[in-house]
């Protein structure tokens, strides 16, 4: 990291947002995006995986919660 006396402040210190800021922000974004993703896409093949691996309701239950 570069030794300028902006860099030892902690982030909630900046008077105002920074790169640093929208870079955190920017990489929260794209991790919800693949959660949120990942989440609806089991949905959509929840009931393939059930009929294929013979699930029943309480191992789908288990299988979501894991």
């Amino acid at each position: 990291m570069a030794s300028d006396s902006g860099s030892t402040r902690f982030l909630n210190e900046c008077e105002r947002p920074d790169r640093r800021h929208f870079t955190i922000l920017g990489m929260s974004w794209a991790g919800w995006v693949f959660d949120f993703y990942d989440l609806m896409m089991f949905s959509f093949l929840l009931v393939p995986i059930s009929k294929t691996l013979e699930l029943d309701a309480t191992a789908l239950s288990l299988l979501l919660g894991a």
